[in-house]
């Protein structure tokens, strides 16, 4: 589940490439390249090396990316940390996702099951029906563009994961 999840939402992310502002080619192509071995890094469960091309990619590519690109690497890095039991690093980088995009269901879910697995009931219940409300919203929002019912799916796919938290 974790893995598809991250090459979902970098699949989503690489379709819509970098800002043309201020990027010379030779950049965007660097950039380009630690996306790539981002989603190797992903297919091989290298976690590390997922934290540190996210890492590189920030120092190197920061002046070109977009905000949302910007913030799926910070939740993608906070996956790798999920996934390497860094609890205390996959939920600082939620909630820096969070202080980035409010009503991000999907960093709203990984707080959720972060705070479960640090034995706080009470957060991560209240977490759970904000991230439930949020996708909700989305979902009863609708959508007719490609972008707002791509988002629409990831909302769908959100529910179904807040289903499968076992509290």
């Amino acid at each position: 589940m974790r893995f598809s999840l991250i090459v979902l939402t970098l699949l989503f992310v690489s379709m819509f490439p970098f800002q043309a502002s201020a990027q010379t080619v030779r950049q965007y192509e660097e950039c380009t390249n630690m996306t790539k071995g981002q989603l190797a890094a992903i297919a091989a469960e290298d976690w590390v090396e997922v934290i540190v091309i996210t890492n590189r990619s920030f120092s190197r590519c920061a002046n070109i990316l977009s905000e949302d690109n910007k913030v799926t690497r910070i939740v993608t890095r906070g996956i790798a940390y999920y996934n390497l039991n860094n609890l205390a690093s996959a939920l600082s980088d939620m909630r820096l996702c969070l202080s980035r995009q409010y009503a991000n269901h999907e960093c709203r879910y990984w707080v959720a099951a972060i705070l479960f697995e640090q034995g706080d009931l009470s957060g991560a219940r209240v977490e759970k029906e904000r991230a439930r409300r949020i996708a909700q919203g989305v979902i009863n929002a609708g959508g007719d563009t490609e972008d707002e019912l791509l988002e629409i799916r990831f909302a769908r796919g959100t529910l179904k994961k807040l289903a499968d938290l076992p509290f």
